[in-house]
């Protein structure tokens, strides 16, 4: 809460972005969390789709029917994954989400959800 709360100050974003990506602190806790997510959606299928629902809800959106179709085929495309290639696919992944430029609001959800059910 408190890093949200320093993140709604002007310039504070960019700040706060620009330190994570300098000290690597941004991808190392994105691919844990990409990493984390990957293997709970490889031990229970229904974890992707309930995790973007989750996610949806927290910005006050909805996911459309085919859009959790899509996340269920994800999910079983991951069932027959191995370790080697989830780590490989959540580096890239990332890579691709530090480059974004409202990543640090996806770590922050992530972060929570990786405490909450304590993974």
């Amino acid at each position: 809460m408190r890093i949200r709360k320093i993140a709604e100050k002007t310039g504070a974003m960019d700040y706060f972005r620009e330190r994570m990506n300098q000290y690597g602190i941004g991808y190392n806790l994105a691919r844990y969390i990409a990493e984390t997510i990957f293997y709970a959606t490889k031990m229970d299928k229904r974890m992707l789709p309930l995790l973007g629902v989750i996610g949806t809800r927290s910005i006050n959106n909805q996911l459309a029917e085919s859009d959790i179709h899509e996340l269920e085929t994800l999910s079983q495309s991951l069932q027959s994954i191995s370790d080697s290639d989830i780590e490989i696919i959540a580096d890239e992944l990332a890579r691709l989400l530090i480059e974004h430029h409202g990543y640090h609001e996806l770590l922050i959800l992530g972060s929570s959800l990786t405490k909450l059910w304590n993974i």
